[in-house]
């Protein structure tokens, strides 16, 4: 009796042995496996590089063109593949011609007249791994030639004696080559003079001569009129005059000029006016003035008015 209880404990203990080791040689669970991936710790990503796709440089304040002396400040965006901004973004910035700007704080000043090119570039190559610029180019011109017609002189009266009438004078100007045109067709310019040959007619000339300096966005016009006939009947206070009867009689009066009687609007829409005080206050009323002046009105290194 005493060996069968013995073999029986023993068998007990075995078959416990082999129930063990089933169990740790059976294959996990999804759960097991969850949260053994769970219990794991990953390691930090590695941030995102974005890649450049282009540049844009623009100038505060923006002008069509600036004084010397005048401080700009660069402004720079640069766009990864997406066109989405990239806040982070480092840029190298350079001018050229590089004696025609220097930097003062985080402003650029302008030294000397011409065109001048800022240009960015991301310090991150593009997709292609070239590098990603973006440029601006400025005028920088301190005014507009200067013109001055030496001949004829205003109001001249010419006579028949030469068919022909010489224009001349000079244009000259702080940078830039000067062109000239005379009536819109162009005259060669010799050490800032130039000159031309022009046929008149009966009656008042107005000669109009035009000057760039091809720099500077505006242009300077300047104009003389004259007077030409084939001869002269000469006016001699010495001698009794000739008298003509009255053919036309123009009087302006006071209500020519204002008849005290306030603009009016008609049932149709159109006003009705018959002096020349209505006709300017209907001008100032609806004639834009902002389109009549220049637009910046002062632009020099000094002040800037718009």
């Amino acid at each position: 009796m005493m060996m069968k209880y013995r073999f029986f404990i023993f068998a007990v203990i075995l078959a416990a042995a082999c129930g063990d080791d089933q169990a740790s040689n059976s294959t996990p669970t999804q759960t097991e496996v969850d949260a053994g991936m769970d219990a794991r710790t990953e390691p930090d990503a590695e941030p995102e590089l974005r890649v450049p796709r282009f540049v844009t440089i623009n100038m505060t304040p923006g002008r069509t063109s600036y004084a010397v002396g005048a401080k700009l400040l660069p402004e720079v965006v640069v766009y990864d593949l997406n066109g989405d901004v990239i806040p982070e973004a480092l840029f190298d910035l350079t001018v050229a011609p590089g004696e025609s700007a220097q930097r003062s704080t985080d402003r650029w000043e302008l030294v000397s007249e011409g065109l001048v090119t800022f240009t960015a570039c991301a310090l991150t190559p593009g997709a292609d791994g070239r590098g990603v610029c973006g440029d601006d180019l400025i005028v920088v011109d301190n005014t507009p030639p200067v013109i001055v017609i030496e001949a004829p002189y205003p109001g001249e009266q010419l006579d028949g004696s030469s068919a022909t009438v010489r224009v001349a004078g000079r244009a000259t100007d702080s940078h830039g080559d000067v062109l000239v045109y005379i009536n819109g067709e162009q005259v060669p310019v010799v050490a800032g003079r130039f000159e031309k040959v022009v046929v008149p007619r009966f009656g008042v000339n107005h000669i109009e001569v035009t000057a760039t300096d091809q720099v500077n966005p505006k242009s300077t016009i300047s104009g003389v009129d004259f007077l030409w006939a084939p001869v002269y009947e000469p006016i001699l206070f010495d001698k009794p005059g000739i008298e003509i009867d009255d053919a036309i009689v123009f009087w302006m009066g006071q209500p020519f000029i204002d008849d005290n009687t306030p603009l009016t609007r008609r049932n149709d829409g159109k006003y009705l006016t018959k002096d020349l005080v209505d006709i300017l206050e209907l001008v100032l009323r609806y004639v834009d003035l902002n389109q009549q002046i220049s637009n910046p009105v002062i632009d020099s290194a000094g002040a800037y008015l718009t």
